[in-house]
């Protein structure tokens, strides 16, 4: 957390505590952290998930109704797009992360050069649990 993490030669570690860059009068404001700054520049907590749809209880008409747009477009424009953001959206509640490595990624459909993973209704998960990994 000692190294620079930009053109000013601010560490992670001045960002996170006294801050005298930061150039405002300690009387102005006393807590001169910049958590958000130093959280975009360093990754402190490292994410290396991804998210897959699964299909559940009332999903499996959004997903069917977005696998139909997604197969029949591979470069989606206008009205396509809005379509599917807003589908994934809706789809967010039904949306699990997992690892990046894990295998229940080599089981999901993809769309839109892996952006887009669902998890074919076959597959899901048993009322004992299944386990990925």
């Amino acid at each position: 957390m000692n190294f620079p993490v930009d053109k000013t030669m601010q560490t992670a570690f001045d960002m996170l505590s006294l801050n005298n860059d930061l150039g405002l009068p300690i009387s102005r404001l006393p807590l001169k952290q910049t958590f958000k700054t130093a959280g975009n520049v360093i990754r402190l907590i490292k994410d290396d998930t991804v998210p897959i749809i699964v299909p559940y209880l009332g999903s499996e008409m959004l997903i069917s109704e977005l696998e139909n747009i997604l197969d029949s477009n591979l470069n989606p424009s206008g009205a396509d797009w809005k379509f599917i953001k807003s589908s994934l959206r809706k789809l967010q509640r039904y949306t699990v992360n997992v690892r990046e490595y894990s295998r229940a990624i080599e089981l999901c459909k993809t769309y839109l050069e892996n952006q887009i993973l669902i998890l074919p209704k076959r597959i899901l998960f048993r009322r004992e649990g299944y386990r990925f990994g």
